[in-house]
């Protein structure tokens, strides 16, 4: 023990990092992740093998509608939760859930309207799966409010247990259900309603815990405001399943929906780091913050570099086997996608701003990254189809998120 505590110490030494603190919180972390992205993936897989590849699209059309809609949810209502927790506000808790609720119908009502329009083209299946959406929506978006609680908190244990719990029982739901009845509308209405109860029970067995806590009224103006922030990069994360759908066909679009379900992944994955390193953040002064990170970015970039090519060499084998080979097309769209994950260090320098409320500057980032990425998907998607896709995503959400957020921050 005396050996491994001074070795620790040393690299603590070395990088600057309080490692006990990080690798413990890393754990929970990192095993709430690697369980969801695989409750994920086995979905992921099963509906893409027991559905042809036009409803397999559709459904893919359906959840990345719903995630643009979640804007109307305000979801930075959930990080402003996170920082006024971790200054002492867990009574924010409630507030931020009744805001939510509040706003996210009118996100159902957006939906319903798209089902008009289906309905309207003759697609009633897509008809039919907004229809469900749209009921589920306002309940399905509020109650996962209760994960920023526990980052807020530091309860990484809790958080980590939770999140998992949720994914994998949607998920093992969902897979046997899909595997029996091969609906998608049955799959659509399991998914989204046995996710949202876990959320409602967790919820309602913090709230106990929360009764008479003290309530920062602020976390609503600044959710509003981190929400409008980061609404163009919620735009520009799902607008893509909705242009390839549009321009090219849902066959298309199961295509590049297998060569996305890995790198997708690695979203959460450098999540991770921005949840571990906000409580901290927080309490620093910006030039402290700014300081902190600058000194290890080298060595996450690093690692970065190093998994991407590992999964571009590896992982394309596992997903033949896995998806079977009527996606054999998407193997190709899937090692250029890798390269757009090159990004997601750049989350911790995001984390500098919204932890330090530097709206103005994260304000500022996100618009040129976002408006420049929305545009090349539309322009090149319509010019040389998924090819273009993967082109614009390489340039907007791989290297232009990395040069310019630090050149925002460190200017």
């Amino acid at each position: 023990m005396s050996v491994y505590h001074d070795v620790l110490k040393r690299v603590e030494r070395l990088v600057g990092l309080d490692l006990v603190y990080y690798i413990k919180n890393s754990a929970y972390m990192i095993t709430q992740n690697v369980f969801s992205a695989l409750a994920a993936l086995a979905l992921s897989v099963l509906l893409a093998r027991v559905f042809p590849h036009e409803v397999y699209g559709q459904y893919n059309f359906v959840l990345s509608l719903l995630g643009i809609v979640s804007l109307f949810s305000l979801p930075g209502i959930n990080i402003a939760l996170s920082a006024s927790v971790a200054k002492g506000y867990e009574g924010s808790l409630l507030l931020g859930a009744k805001k939510k609720i509040l706003y996210s119908t009118s996100g159902s009502f957006l939906l319903f309207l798209l089902s008009l329009y289906y309905l309207s083209i003759g697609e009633y299946l897509l008809f039919l799966s907004l229809i469900i959406t749209a009921l589920i929506f306002p309940f399905f978006s509020t109650f996962n409010i209760i994960f920023a609680y526990f980052i807020g908190k530091k309860r990484f244990d809790r958080y980590s247990f939770w999140t998992t719990l949720s994914a994998v029982i949607s998920s093992f739901i969902t897979v046997i259900v899909g595997y029996i009845f091969r609906n998608l509308l049955i799959v659509i209405a399991v998914y989204l309603t046995s996710a949202t109860l876990v959320n409602i029970y967790v919820f309602l067995n913090v709230m106990r815990e929360v009764k008479r806590k003290k309530v920062d009224k602020g976390i609503v103006p600044y959710g509003k405001r981190l929400t409008l922030i980061t609404s163009l990069g919620t735009l520009r994360f799902y607008i893509d399943k909705v242009i390839i759908a549009s321009f090219l066909g849902f066959h298309e679009l199961a295509i590049y929906s297998v060569a996305t379900a890995i790198p997708n992944q690695s979203k959460p994955l450098w999540s991770i780091l921005s949840h571990i390193t906000f409580p901290d953040l927080a309490r620093k002064s910006f030039k402290d913050a700014c300081e902190a990170v600058r000194k290890r970015f080298v060595f996450i970039l690093l690692g970065a570099v190093g998994i991407i090519l590992a999964g571009m060499v590896l992982l394309p084998p596992v997903i033949l086997f896995f998806y079977s080979t009527k996606y054999a097309e998407s193997i190709f769209y899937f090692q250029l996608l890798m390269i757009s994950t090159i990004a997601g260090p750049s989350a911790v320098v995001n984390t500098i701003l919204t932890s330090q409320g530097k709206i103005n500057r994260l304000y500022k980032a996100e618009t040129i990254i976002n408006l420049v990425g929305i545009a090349l998907i539309f322009v090149l998607t319509y010019l040389y189809g998924l090819l273009g896709t993967c082109i614009a995503r390489i340039i907007a959400s791989g290297f232009m998120p990395l040069l310019v957020r630090w050149w925002v921050v460190y200017r």
